[in-house]
């Protein structure tokens, strides 16, 4: 990177991948580097077992489910920077004025007078979620003609906690410290960190995953078979920091490249940010990344689920056929946005 004349400073803080420069003007140009990078190395640990019982009528199955689920993940889109050159800074003759022929995004780019420019810095999160779950079945034959199916499960999902408890929340009702310096004294709503006082997790934990499932076949005759069920299905958690919610483990600085609407060169591609690129910090500052886009999960999460149901007969009918006709109807609820 030194050769593109950023400063040393610069090459020596950030990791070592082609800038991105986005060039007008000319085709070809956008994501002209690569300055993604992505560390997501995780391990799942799972364990499971269970135990048929038959008891007259009834075959009875038994079980449970656990599994840790660790996450680390430190993806960056622009981890050594991304930098947009426009014909603004070589219009003329009056600068302030732009023109179908007036300026290039080339030159600009020659010149090293970036229109724009950002760059992120991370600290890459490990998180943890921990699933349980414990079933019981029984498959009862009622009859030669009727067997029914009942079955209920539990599950658990204890969610993200993060091993430096850099993950934070929204909560509406808390009051605001920036209220009373924007004259909005009654100001709610701050973002909380999880740990010390407040939970280690970024989100409550929904003790209420009650699975329950109901099946039945019932034979009309030798040839025709009547069959019908129920059940109920919960989505898992999501195993990761939700949102950017790792609030102070990302930090962006925006470069400042002129002081009067992009009319004069202020800071250059020479040197970007000549005070500096400030690191990712984790000290728990209630005001860390004020002003700029921040989004956190309510602290209060309860799991999506779905119901599903079907109704179907089938009749065997000659020349060893099955005709079989089946109703299927589903219904989601409290599904996730993305």
């Amino acid at each position: 990177m030194s050769k593109l004349n950023l400063p040393s400073s610069f090459v020596s803080a950030v990791t070592p991948v082609f800038p991105v420069f986005n060039i007008s003007d000319i085709t070809g140009t956008a994501n002209g580097g690569d300055s993604f990078t992505q560390y997501q190395p995780r391990n799942v640990w799972a364990t499971s077992g269970s135990i048929l019982w038959q008891r007259g009528k009834h075959s009875l199955k038994f079980g449970g489910d656990w599994r840790i689920l660790d996450f680390n993940e430190g993806q960056n889109s622009s981890a050594s920077g991304t930098f947009g050159f426009t014909r603004a800074l070589t219009q003329g003759p009056d600068a302030s004025q732009a023109g179908a022929n007036s300026g290039y995004g080339v030159a600009s780019f020659l010149l090293g007078d970036a229109s724009s420019g950002s760059i992120t810095s991370i600290l890459p999160i490990s998180t943890q979620g921990l699933y349980y779950a414990t079933y019981v079945q029984d498959d009862w034959k009622v009859s030669n003609r009727l067997t029914i199916n009942l079955g209920l499960r539990w599950e658990l999902g204890i969610g993200d906690p993060e091993k430096y408890n850099r993950l934070a929340y929204f909560d509406p009702t808390i009051p605001n410290s920036l209220g009373p310096v924007a004259g909005l004294p009654q100001l709610t709503g701050a973002l909380q960190r999880v740990g010390g006082q407040n939970s280690r997790n970024q989100q409550a934990t929904d003790y209420l995953n009650f699975n329950p499932r109901v099946g039945l076949a019932y034979s009309l005759d030798d040839k025709t078979v009547l069959r019908a069920g129920y059940g109920i299905f919960f989505l898992p958690r999501n195993i990761q920091g939700s949102g950017n919610g790792a609030v102070e483990a990302v930090r962006t600085m925006t470069m400042v490249n002129s002081l009067d609407n992009n009319i004069t060169p202020y800071n250059t591609i020479s040197n970007p940010y000549p005070h500096g690129i400030l690191p990712a910090l984790n000290d728990r500052d209630p005001l860390a990344n004020v002003g700029l886009t921040i989004a956190a999960p309510m602290y209060g999460f309860r799991n999506g689920y779905a119901q599903t149901w079907s109704l179907g007969l089938q009749r065997q009918i000659p020349w060893g056929l099955i005709l079989d006709a089946h109703y299927w109807g589903s219904k989601s609820t409290r599904l996730p946005v993305t």
